[in-house]
């Protein structure tokens, strides 16, 4: 068994969007294909969250697992998390990752840090949507959010799309301008103030991400604000849309099902718990709007053509994309010596 800290992760290649994107390109059709497995009785079960009474909106801890079915390149493991809003406060990331994947005879074969793997397989996930539901050339991105996903998200588009506008909206203007600074690229870059809004950036934006926590109150996305070719990705709890703009176009999910079961979930919290709604939640209450999901678009069961747009989708994020990208990180690992050998017997 080995152990990776973060800086192994990264070392053995966990920041290798390109990479990271296809990886999840493979996950969606796995899933598509039902060659994947989750827990609870339907396989599509989130996870298993301790919700902390009287909690701050991002207290949390998590266990999340899954399995994918396959003779070839199969992988199994669990991700176990704690999330504290206020970690920023006192300089730790505001959710931490750790990461375990067994082997064929169940035995732990790695523990690896799973911040920066858990990261870039959110924010690879946005390049699958741009890549496989947006428009390409010449775009502009409008990012509501300025945290570590947020950066991760415009790696992933970066890698399959050409910036040419970014614009951003975080929580002030010094966080906006500290975010284009961290994610400086060959694009024109754009801070939004607060007096202006989401409304700017989300206007005039061909690929609108969502990538904010639930720790300060969010604007709804206006319909009036969206044009008819718009992707709009929403990556966090927090993130709200019109109703209209569903309406108008489709929600494509990452994981319906996972979904449904996660919004039952929220619904039989007791009371002092922290209820959450989003797009994806509120997309299943109505049975009349578009749906679909990535993986079926990705394995062509969808066609791309039938793709109504603006499209929104609701992208909860899995178990299953980081198991996929910490086996990748760790055979890459075993192949270069990297890490710290550990005796499990």
């Amino acid at each position: 068994m080995i152990w990776l800290n973060e800086r192994d992760t990264i070392k053995a290649g966990a920041e290798d969007m390109g990479e990271c994107v296809k990886v999840m390109e493979g996950v969606f059709k796995d899933l598509a294909n039902g060659k994947t497995r989750m827990t609870g009785a339907t396989g599509c079960d989130h996870g298993a969250t301790i919700h902390l009474p009287d909690a701050g909106p991002d207290d949390r801890y998590a266990c999340m697992a899954g399995t994918f079915l396959k003779k070839e390149g199969g992988a199994t493991g669990m991700k176990w998390y704690g999330s504290m809003g206020g970690n920023r406060d006192v300089g730790l990331p505001r959710s931490n990752h750790i990461i375990c994947l067994n082997d064929k005879f169940g035995v732990p074969k790695a523990l690896m840090c799973g911040n920066t793997i858990s990261a870039m397989r959110t924010g690879a996930v946005a390049g699958v949507a741009v890549k496989h539901l947006g428009k390409r050339k010449g775009i502009t991105v409008g990012m509501i959010g300025a945290g570590r996903i947020a950066e991760r998200a415009v790696k992933g588009i970066e890698s399959v799309a050409e910036i040419e506008m970014l614009k951003v909206k975080a929580t002030s203007m010094r966080s906006s301008e500290a975010f284009l600074k961290r994610v400086k690229g060959a694009w024109i870059s754009c801070a939004v103030d607060d007096a202006e809004g989401v409304e700017l950036a989300v206007r005039g934006s061909d690929i609108i991400v969502v990538a904010v926590d639930g720790k300060e109150p969010l604007e709804t996305l206006r319909e009036k604000w969206v044009k008819d070719g718009n992707v709009v990705i929403i990556m966090l709890s927090a993130g709200k849309v019109e109703r209209k703009i569903m309406q108008r176009g489709m929600v494509v999910f990452d994981n319906m099902f996972m979904q449904m079961k996660w919004r039952e979930e929220q619904r039989g919290l007791e009371d002092g718990c922290r209820r959450f709604e989003w797009a994806g939640f509120e997309a299943l209450k109505d049975d009349r709007l578009t749906t679909s999901q990535l993986g079926l678009i990705l394995t062509n069961r969808i066609a791309k053509r039938s793709v109504r747009h603006p499209c929104v989708v609701a992208a909860g994020g899995m178990v299953l994309e980081d198991i996929a990208w910490a086996e990748h990180v760790y055979q890459t690992a075993r192949e270069n010596n990297i890490g710290t050998r550990l005796q499990f017997f």
